[in-house]
């Protein structure tokens, strides 16, 4: 199946030296996997949201070190926009290795998109509620001026 891994360090030391007064070491990095399933988050430009399930498949642990020397340059790896999933693929996703219905799939697509929608009207009802336009000037006079 699809999943996403999530790393976390682990057996950190701390110490303090003249220098540097504060020094975090880490020496192990923890590797899980997470299964795919349907989300509930708004922000999805099309399609279902995806999110990790709540159990992880699998760990995995190494040396920090012996993870850095395995990992790709950054200029060979992937740009943050080249790892979003089309919603076709989602929907694949979650139909095949979720298992979870195409009924539901969709059903959570139209609820996303009702929520999308009302977000839409309160922002632009708030730009014509005369109190929300006095506090947004307000908040302008008094915020700290940008250079």
């Amino acid at each position: 199946g699809r999943v996403v891994a999530l790393a976390t360090a682990t057996s950190s030391s701390s110490t303090e030296t003249k220098n540097n007064p504060k020094t975090v070491q880490f020496s192990n990095l923890e590797i899980r996997t997470y299964p795919l399933t349907l989300g509930d988050n708004p922000s999805v430009s099309s399609g279902p949201p995806l999110t990790l399930d709540w159990n992880h498949e699998t760990t995995h642990t190494f040396s920090v070190d012996a993870y850095e020397s395995q990992l790709a340059p950054p200029e060979d790896r992937r740009p943050l926009a080249a790892m979003a999933r089309p919603a076709s693929l989602r929907v694949a996703i979650l139909c095949d290795d979720a298992r979870i219905g195409l009924r539901t799939v969709q059903a959570t697509v139209r609820e996303v998109e009702a929520v999308k929608r009302q977000r839409r009207r309160t922002v632009e009802s708030l730009g014509s509620n005369p109190v929300a336009r006095l506090l947004r000037r307000a908040v302008r006079k008094c915020s700290p001026k940008r250079s």
